[in-house]
């Protein structure tokens, strides 16, 4: 592929400033036709540069894997799929345009499955969500504590040791670090053997345990389990 993948860029950067960046960088490898940037919440972070010859892109994916754009190292990949500037270097825009047409179909009848299963899902278990609601309402009540302790958790000042709650039983410390080590001053991820729904990441200093606090917070991990992100007490 032509196109270079980059992720893991700095998502504070507004994207004018990052595309003119980066066309700036790998223009150094080589005609970049193309820059591919999207404000929406899932694409940030990433960006596509298209070169115009495969030899091109193999040089600055070579080249500037791992370059700190903006304080943050850049993970660099070939596209797996090919732009619409590519495309038309090589007269294939009607083949790519049929391929995404084809793709979102795709989505859209796999979207519609989902729904379907989560409808039949919700019919069929009313009932024993109804009994979970109760059980929950009744440990509700008797979890003023548990409350007040969380409310004083989100209020602890800003340190360089992040605490992780409600982490999915089976979760690895690889997927975790793969999470927090994207942020500058990564350190370590420490998980507790006896205690697996919890874990701690330590950062060089605190501003940067921030950053990365305010970015991963409430971050799905898996269905069910919105990973809590707070300061470790001192």
């Amino acid at each position: 592929s032509q196109t270079v993948y980059a992720r893991n860029l700095n998502e504070k950067i507004k994207l004018p400033v990052l595309k003119k960046a980066l066309k700036t960088l790998f223009g150094q490898f080589g005609e970049v036709v193309d820059v591919v940037a999207y404000k929406h919440v899932s694409a940030r972070g990433q960006a596509f540069i298209v070169f115009k010859t495969l030899e091109e892109a193999g040089r600055a994916l070579s080249e500037v894997q791992d370059f700190p754009l903006f304080g943050k190292p850049m993970e660099l990949q070939y596209a797996k799929t090919k732009s619409l500037a590519a495309a038309k270097l090589d007269s294939t825009v009607e083949e790519v345009q049929e391929a995404r047409r084809q793709k979102a179909i795709e989505r859209k009848e796999a979207e519609a499955m989902r729904r379907r299963k989560r409808s039949r899902a919700v019919e069929e278990g009313e009932e024993e969500e109804e009994e979970e609601m109760g059980r929950e309402r009744k440990k509700a009540q008797g979890d003023g504590d548990k409350t007040s302790q969380a409310v004083q958790d989100d209020m602890l000042p800003p340190y360089r040791i992040l605490f992780l709650q409600r982490l999915p039983p089976d979760v690895s410390s690889t997927t975790l670090e793969s999470l927090f080590q994207g942020f500058p001053g990564y350190r370590e991820v420490r998980q507790v053997p006896a205690r697996p729904d919890i874990a701690f990441v330590e950062y060089d200093e605190d501003d940067q345990a921030v950053m990365a606090k305010e970015q991963l917070n409430g971050y799905t991990l898996a269905e069910g389990h919105r990973m809590k992100v707070t300061y470790s007490r001192r």
